[in-house]
């Protein structure tokens, strides 16, 4: 059976995050073949087009993009209810 092109990309996508994982504590012979890897399977997925690309970075920066989301969401919670007090204060009637 054929694979659907969304398989090929989860695929892709899984082999890349297995190889982030084993990047982590490579050996000095390991290192330069799992950069290999991952540079033939960024090329891969262009050729699946710019959403793939774009699901590629993101799943590279997902530990940095989800801290920031986390502090984002806190600010506006805590901005959220000091809005809420300043119109309180200041409302007319």
């Amino acid at each position: 059976m054929k694979k659907t092109r969304e398989e090929r990309v989860a695929d892709l996508l899984a082999r890349d995050r297995e190889l982030m994982a084993r990047l982590a504590s490579p050996t000095p012979e390991q290192e330069p073949a799992i950069l290999r890897e991952r540079t033939k399977i960024r090329s891969q997925m262009n050729l699946y087009g710019p959403a793939a690309v774009e699901r590629l970075r993101r799943q590279d920066f997902e530990e940095f993009t989800d801290a920031v989301a986390e502090r984002e969401q806190a600010r506006e919670e805590r901005f959220g209810d000091l809005r809420k007090k300043i119109r309180q204060r200041f409302a007319v009637g």
